[in-house]
């Protein structure tokens, strides 16, 4: 009885030492969710040129652009990236042609769904301005719902050759994160030869 004792006696000793030098782990932080940067990555890389039209005849709209590391959307080129809040617009000149018609710009935009929007909003404003030399000019208001895809604005504004040379603005408001603009995708049928 008394050998039973003494094991039972350091069987306990053992048991109240391990616990009391067993560590409990710390509570592990969930990992924070990759921004809309991380998600769809980009690095600077000189000008793009986008396609728009007059009336059907391309005209040449430069600015910074920056080429865009995502294979999945099968972009691999120059693309204007803004990155809210600070961030939320670009200017670009338009080329200059004769006459008057319609100027139709091509582009699609990407704003991820990890693009936070202010005001629990379920909408990007998007605002783009045409000003002409003259300083008049004419304005378009898009709004632009989040989605990992590109979106075609569907926009066009009156053109007239007197008031070239003229410039675009394009503004995207109360967002934090990185949305693109690329050139729309019905925009590359026209980099085909013409026909004769």
């Amino acid at each position: 009885m008394l050998a039973l004792g003494i094991v039972a006696g350091l069987a306990i000793v053992i048991g109240l030492w391990i616990v009391g030098t067993w560590e409990t782990p710390e509570p592990r932080e969930p990992e924070p969710l990759p921004t809309s940067e991380e998600l769809f990555p980009v690095k600077p890389v000189g000008v793009d040129s986008i396609n728009n039209t007059i009336d059907g005849k391309k005209v040449a709209v430069e600015g910074d652009g920056q080429v865009m590391n995502s294979p999945g959307l099968g972009v691999n080129r120059p693309v204007w990236c803004l990155n809210g809040p600070t961030q939320k617009r670009f200017s670009v000149p338009v080329g200059k042609t004769e006459g008057t018609g319609t100027f139709t710009p091509g582009l699609q935009v990407l704003v991820p769904e990890l693009v936070t929007l202010s005001e629990d909003s379920k909408v990007l404003p998007i605002r783009i301005r045409l000003v002409g030399n003259d300083g008049g000019e004419t304005v378009s208001e898009l709004q632009v719902k989040p989605a990992n895809r590109w979106q075609p604005l569907a926009i066009s504004f009156p053109y007239d050759g007197a008031r070239a040379p003229y410039r675009m603005h394009f503004e995207a408001s109360g967002f934090s994160g990185a949305i693109y603009i690329d050139r729309g995708a019905s925009s590359l049928a026209g980099d085909a030869p013409a026909q004769p």
